[in-house]
């Protein structure tokens, strides 16, 4: 039992919920995801089980794409509306063209101070479960890109918008940023994960109506990676883990069989070798 799932995560679900859920639905332990999602979110989450949880540390790195809901004129302590509104603060009149241009100036690499509400670990604890607790924290700036940042609409306080950026970017707090950059404050209502690498919430499904037949492979999540088809000398070898002798072609090389993958190699520049990452069998 081995396959990629895509789950469209409902509104106040927990990323763990779903995982749990799938779980028991296919009747396994082996399982995992990669980019949890907060409650109030809903969208794309994926899930990995059997084998397929072997290639999740190099799904981490694939860009996502939300559709979100800003608030402006006040703010909440989790900076979405998980929490009521505490502080005020009147709204400028603004143009779509006001707001597209403090746009701009997010586009590219940032800096961002994660919420004290994020899953990030502190001294391997979650800042939100030390937040919860009454502990004061102080959450380390972080670098971040954005890639791309498009107005959808504007209707005073909400502006909607859609951001594709890095992974680790939180999207709480670029609208808090935004808020402030025009002015104002500001904080989520509402939070939609559409993509992920390259995979859309288009093909994703409530995790009740997963079945088995729903798997994705996971030579689609690693389609951008160059691979290598081996022949059946090297296969051998592959099998075992043991290093290739071949020119080098990428920093990372997926070795199949046909369309089986077989497991990802990293290129050692001090031996001039290809070593096993990764065995995906």
């Amino acid at each position: 039992m081995n396959g990629i799932y895509l789950v469209d995560k409902r509104v106040d679900w927990t990323s763990r919920d779903c995982v749990n859920r799938l779980s028991h639905i296919l009747h396994t332990k082996k399982i995992g995801h990669t980019g949890t999602l907060d409650p109030f979110a809903t969208g794309l989450l994926i899930i990995t089980v059997g084998s397929s949880t072997k290639i999740l540390p190099f799904m981490e790195g694939f860009s996502k794409t939300y559709v979100a809901s800003l608030k402006l004129g006040a703010t909440t302590a989790t900076l979405d509306l998980e929490t009521p509104e505490t502080v005020f603060k009147e709204i400028p009149p603004l143009t779509k063209e006001d707001i597209e241009q403090v746009f701009k100036d997010y586009i590219g690499k940032i800096k961002q101070i994660p919420p004290t509400t994020s899953a990030i670990k502190i001294d391997g604890v979650p800042a939100y479960k030390r937040y919860r607790a009454g502990e004061t924290i102080t959450m380390k700036t972080r670098e971040v890109e954005i890639y791309d940042l498009k107005l959808i609409s504007y209707v005073p306080p909400v502006i909607n918008f859609m951001v594709t950026c890095s992974s680790g970017t939180y999207v709480r707090t670029l609208g808090a940023d935004i808020a402030q950059s025009l002015n104002t404050l500001g904080y989520l209502t509402a939070l939609r994960r559409t993509k992920i690498g390259p995979f859309l919430v288009s093909a994703a499904k409530d995790v009740e109506n997963i079945t088995l037949t729903d798997a994705h492979s996971s030579m689609e999540a690693l389609i951008d990676m160059p691979r290598l088809n081996v022949n059946s000398e090297q296969k051998e070898l592959v099998i075992h883990g043991r290093y290739l002798q071949i020119e080098q072609q990428a920093p990372l090389l997926l070795m199949v069989d046909d369309n089986l993958p077989l497991a990802i190699y990293y290129w050692n520049d001090e031996e001039k070798i290809y070593k096993c990452r990764r065995g995906l069998l």
